[in-house]
């Protein structure tokens, strides 16, 4: 059974963002080890959704994403509660970035990062989480709820779905996981920076629940006539048709 939150209007209406991609087409970008390979700066004019500590891959790329979205527990509880924290700070006030982000934790991000949100930012208010692989698990109305089924890229598919975009490309999406790793204590290999910190379970688990959620956000897409491709790195996620990330600038 899904458990909903909803804490409110927004102050920037999420609704302004419904059907702003007609026409156009939009990067989804994951955080996994191959954006290492890949030239960001070909991103700087098209649009794009970025999330969790991608600012820390900043100082390679001059490339800013259009939207930064966070909707994770990891602002608090955690002994890095304040690194996410400040992460969020920096990534939310990028002068060319509107940030979105979950409500829930406003205060906890401003609490552990020593900073505030600027007043551009869009509150996602309502959220659920339904197990991976049941019905619920994407919403096609942003505003009256998105689902996080246990991973942040399923929002940012949500998203686009709702700005209505004609063309998404993936990337970043790896889901390369070799071992089991709490990388809260030890390094993390399995993002693109050794200090991105977040907690990886079973590799054979965490793949079928990338997968699947993929999967079911491509049923979704192709149910609205919208081209969706993988044109990430080295990824192993295969609910998508792949093509290279350099053709797409030719």
């Amino acid at each position: 059974m899904a458990t909903t939150v909803n804490l409110g209007k927004p102050i920037n209406p999420i609704s302004d963002l419904e059907n702003i991609g007609l026409g156009k087409r939009i990067f989804l970008v994951g955080n996994g080890p191959s954006l290492n390979d890949m030239n960001l700066d070909l991103l700087e004019n098209e649009y794009s959704i970025a999330m969790n500590r991608i600012e820390l891959i900043y100082e390679k790329t001059s490339w800013r994403p259009s939207w930064y979205m966070f909707c994770s527990s990891n602002c608090e509880g955690s002994q890095w509660g304040d690194k996410w924290s400040r992460s969020i700070l920096k990534a939310s006030n990028e002068p060319k970035t509107q940030p979105l982000i979950w409500s829930k934790y406003k205060g906890a991000i401003e609490r552990n990062g020593g900073g505030v949100l600027p007043e551009k930012t869009t509150y996602l208010n309502s959220f659920s989480e339904n197990a991976v692989g049941t019905d619920g698990t994407f919403s096609t109305n942003a505003w009256e709820r998105l689902d996080k089924s246990g991973t942040s890229m399923n929002v940012a598919l949500q998203l686009a779905y709702y700005m209505n975009f004609s063309e998404v490309y993936v990337i970043g999406c790896d889901s390369n996981w070799i071992t089991a790793t709490d990388t809260m204590k030890t390094g993390d290999d399995n993002h693109f920076h050794p200090d991105y910190h977040a907690f990886i379970g079973d590799g054979a688990h965490e793949f079928w629940r990338m997968n699947t959620t993929h999967e079911t956000a491509r049923k979704y897409f192709d149910e609205k006539g919208v081209k969706i491709m993988n044109a990430g790195v080295n990824s192993a996620i295969t609910a998508y048709e792949k093509i290279n990330f350099k053709s797409l600038f030719n």
